[in-house]
């Protein structure tokens, strides 16, 4: 079934615009026959925080050395302890304030 959905990076695609997607979920498959210009597929990373740094170091790579237009750019995490937990679990939020203040509770 197609609900006529497409991710940004696709519609970036159809505009002709060069894209990357670093850990982004459907980004390492092809999607109306069209794939990213870089790819980090999920599998390929683990959830330590040095591979947080390089996933923001390979997409300041491509903006920088291999002039794409669009880089998507997902981290696991808090997404899956919010999604789960809820916000206002207390993990879920300590989680959420050390992302916004770079510090821990």
């Amino acid at each position: 079934m197609d609900a006529g959905a497409e991710p940004i990076w696709i519609t970036a695609k159809r505009q002709g615009k060069r894209v990357g997607t670093c850990f982004f979920p459907g980004g390492s498959v092809a999607i109306k026959g069209m794939r990213a210009d870089k790819i980090v597929p999920m599998a390929t990373t683990t959830n330590t925080m040095e591979d947080w740094k390089e996933r923001v170091d390979t997409v300041i790579t491509w903006l920088s050395r291999d002039d794409l237009d669009l880089v998507t750019l997902y981290f696991n995490q808090p997404d899956l302890d919010v999604h789960y937990h809820g916000v206002g679990y207390v993990f879920s939020r300590s989680i959420l304030f050390s992302l916004f203040y770079g510090q821990s509770v």
